[in-house]
């Protein structure tokens, strides 16, 4: 990939004849011509691009029929490029790739969120739009077709399915397909396109990730630990499994995400309603000041009273606008784990000291019995030796004698 963004080391692929802007004729596309004007949508719009592969591990033919899709006529406004050279494209490399490689990647998709001004006029702006990323970026690939939906009857989803394969026509990988930088580039020309032909502001979104899938057990483990209030679980789970860490991560940050939503959007409805009140209470005090009904210098006290509204209206707005409350869940999040850990600590503790207590009273009751045992050996002994005195004297006095 050069610095424009292009790709020139692999050989472009020929021009074919019938690679021109297709378009479908039908009672969608009618409208749309007849249409007159703009549509009413915001000024700004966020461009957001879905990434998707196709490898040989699927189903074979998956790429041909996703082709069919894209360009039904039902669906699709307009199309640009040859929906029958694409399919016999994607069957060529397939019967090429996949004898050599199982897991070849085939196909790689692209969807494109549009904004509704896009729809004024869709043959024209499609032609162009493909053309400048066609020539940029596609021309190496084998083949290339793009079809812009508009979402149903309702004009409220338009968007670009974009198909294109990942090897040039000599079967070769194209590895700058692969990059993060490639898609970068077609979303800022995509959004540059649409602000010099368009007039809409775009926003660069990032690229969409599939969510992560988890085996069952991580999420069942997961419902124990927070079950847990020592949080003892969770601290070990997460240091003997990665992917419970991982999961336990990722719902960590939803509940964060959850939480400032809630936070902001109850703040949100109560600034709303005490907005509304009080612009209510701001009409009614402007028209007593201009009527002719009440002195001068009270109407004079009602525009005061007027202008002081609508500033606290103002600030108001501005504190709802520059919310934040992530710093504030975060030091709370904090303050919850100090508290957890202290009472770990404490728990730790007292465990200790009834440790040592229980060896304490172990040690006593051990020397008590060994002051036990030396004591009746000594009694067990003096025992013995009277024992043997009183049968050595019975001895004697038999004898006649003594000692």
């Amino acid at each position: 990939m050069d610095e424009y963004g292009g790709l020139t080391k692999y050989a472009k692929r020929p021009k074919r004849e019938n690679e021109k802007l297709h378009v479908v004729n039908g009672s969608a596309r009618v409208h749309f011509s007849s249409h007159s004007g703009s549509f009413k949508g915001s000024m700004s719009h966020i461009l957001f691009i879905n990434a998707q592969n196709i490898s040989g591990t699927q189903k074979r033919g998956r790429s041909s029929k996703f082709v069919d899709y894209i360009c039904d006529e039902k669906k699709a406004l307009s199309i640009y490029g040859d929906k029958e050279q694409a399919k016999k494209a994607f069957k060529d490399i397939e019967d090429e790739l996949l004898p050599r490689r199982k897991n070849a990647v085939i196909q790689r998709r692209f969807v494109v969120q549009l904004p509704r001004e896009f729809l004024n006029s869709p043959d024209k702006n499609l032609e162009k739009l493909c053309k400048t990323i066609d020539e940029k970026y596609f021309g190496v690939s084998k083949t290339f077709v793009a079809a812009l939906h508009d979402g149903g009857n309702d004009f409220k989803n338009p968007h670009l399915h974009i198909v294109f394969a990942n090897c040039d026509e000599n079967y070769k990988n194209i590895r700058e397909y692969n990059s993060k930088d490639f898609v970068n580039f077609i979303k800022k020309d995509i959004a540059q396109f649409i602000k010099q032909e368009i007039g809409v502001k775009c926003e660069v979104s990032a690229t969409k990730k599939k969510s992560k899938h988890y085996p069952r057990w991580v999420s069942e483990a997961y419902k124990r630990a927070i079950n847990d209030k020592s949080g003892k679980l969770i601290k070990e789970y997460s240091e003997r499994y990665t992917s419970f860490a991982a999961y336990a991560t990722e719902q960590n940050s939803k509940l964060y995400e959850k939480a400032i939503f809630n936070k902001e959007n109850k703040i949100k409805k109560t600034a709303e309603a005490e907005i509304s009140t009080v612009q209510t209470m701001t009409e009614k005090i402007k028209k007593k000041a201009g009527s002719w009904l009440y002195g001068k210098s009270q109407r004079e006290e009602y525009k005061k009273d007027a202008e002081n509204n609508e500033k606290y209206v103002e600030d108001v707005k501005k504190r709802v606008e520059n919310l934040n409350f992530s710093e504030e869940l975060a030091r709370q999040e904090q303050e919850r784990l100090a508290k957890i850990e202290k009472e770990q600590e404490l728990k730790h503790e007292l465990k200790k000291d009834i440790i040592i207590n229980n060896n304490i009273n172990n040690n006593e009751q051990k020397q008590e019995n060994q002051d036990f045992g030396r004591d009746k050996n000594k009694e067990m002994q003096l025992d013995a030796f009277s024992q043997d005195l009183e049968n050595r004297l019975n001895k004697s006095k038999g004898l006649g004698r003594g000692l």
